[in-house]
């Protein structure tokens, strides 16, 4: 999470989402927060974050989602970054496993 200014008490906090990609049972959510001063009507940029999410069905396992449908040119974008950021977060979980077990076994 990136953490770029304030919200100062009695400020209107709006938060945005959307889903910026989807595999078999897990989601990139992007998250902005914008704050606004309702006395001067200024707005600012105060939070962004990407958390990935695991859908749970009934059973309290995870579920397949259904595939993103990606339409406009931001959604294309979205989809391509968050496509980098799941691969880019699976190589290093890989490389952080084999450290481990070299770590282990010297």
């Amino acid at each position: 999470m990136h953490f770029l200014a304030p919200i100062r008490l009695g400020w209107i906090a709006t938060i945005r989402a959307s889903v910026n990609f989807t595999s078999k049972t897990s989601c990139e959510v992007g998250v902005r927060i914008d704050a606004e001063n309702p006395l001067s009507g200024e707005k600012f940029h105060t939070a962004s974050a990407y958390v990935t999410m695991v859908a749970i069905g009934s059973d309290g396992k995870p579920a397949a989602m259904p595939p993103l449908v990606v339409i406009s040119p931001e959604e294309k974008r979205r989809h391509v970054e968050a496509t980098e950021r799941r691969r880019a977060r699976l190589q290093l979980r890989e490389d952080l496993e084999r450290a481990r077990k070299q770590n282990t076994h010297t």
